[in-house]
């Protein structure tokens, strides 16, 4: 009779662990649906790096000039072993991009992609942005492979692959692929996502997913970060980002000073 009573209580004590076990899984997945539905209805601000946020230049290019630069620009010392060398150069950061990013990581998905080499991105990313800006992007995007039918990216915080044609013989960034990928499309959607860029090229590509930016040059440090912040704070809250008015900035068709336009790619092949 007692172990016929132990069994029984034992039973009862194994059925309640296992009815608790289910509702922690249900209490669980429920909460990875919500977060995954908060994530979604976020917007998903998508930076490029190069020229929009910061501007580079090798030091063994010739034009290395600090006295050029704007008094009040911010800069990082790039070092890096490349083919047995240590490389060297100067990440000049526009005025307000850490400002910016701070706030964007504070209220929205954010997430970088250039059509600079993976390693580069990532290598530059780590050397300028601190810890927990870096640590809370959504994607890193750089690219692997290109040629004039084709470009290949990888997503360095997902491990990701990605694969895009050409517009034009020239690498693009077509947001459809993310809105239109199982993995991506859980938090990027047509409505929700805007990319910032200075690469004219995806006004036509994506023209209602996309704010133009003029170049960055670190002759000078103008004030466009602050005025994209101020625009991301307005429709902070929108619902479809298509339907939202840009921000056109003055003077954006202005061709940008020579000097901001040589080869700061030169180790990139």
């Amino acid at each position: 009779m007692t172990k016929k009573k132990n069994f029984l209580t034992k039973s009862k004590i194994s059925n309640q662990k296992k009815s608790l076990n289910k509702k922690n899984s249900l209490k669980t997945t429920n909460e990875e649906k919500t977060n995954e539905v908060k994530e979604k209805n976020k917007l998903c601000v998508i930076f490029d790096m190069d020229e929009t946020l910061i501007h580079f230049i090798y030091d063994n290019n010739g034009y290395n000039d600090f006295s050029r630069a704007d008094k009040n620009t911010k800069f990082e010392i790039y070092a890096k072993k490349e083919k047995g060398e240590m490389v060297y150069g100067n990440i000049y950061i526009r005025k307000y991009a850490l400002f910016l990013l701070k706030y964007c990581i504070e209220n929205f998905n954010v997430g970088i992609w250039s059509t600079g080499n993976d390693w580069y991105v990532e290598a530059v990313l780590k050397k300028v942005l601190p810890y927990e800006i870096y640590n809370k992007l959504n994607i890193i995007i750089g690219r692997t492979y290109n040629d004039h039918k084709i470009t290949k990216f990888k997503d360095i915080k997902n491990n990701k692959q990605i694969t895009l044609s050409n517009f034009n013989g020239l690498p693009n960034k077509n947001l459809e692929f993310l809105y239109n990928n199982k993995f991506y499309s859980k938090i990027f959607n047509h409505k929700n996502t805007i990319l910032i860029d200075d690469n004219s090229l995806n006004n036509v590509v994506i023209p209602l997913n996309n704010i133009y930016i003029p170049q960055y040059c670190y002759m000078k440090n103008d004030n466009c970060l602050f005025d994209l912040y101020l625009w991301l704070k307005k429709n902070k809250n929108t619902k479809n980002i298509q339907k939202t008015e840009k921000l056109i900035f003055y003077g954006y068709n202005k061709s940008t000073p020579y000097i901001c336009k040589l080869s700061n790619y030169k180790l990139i092949k």
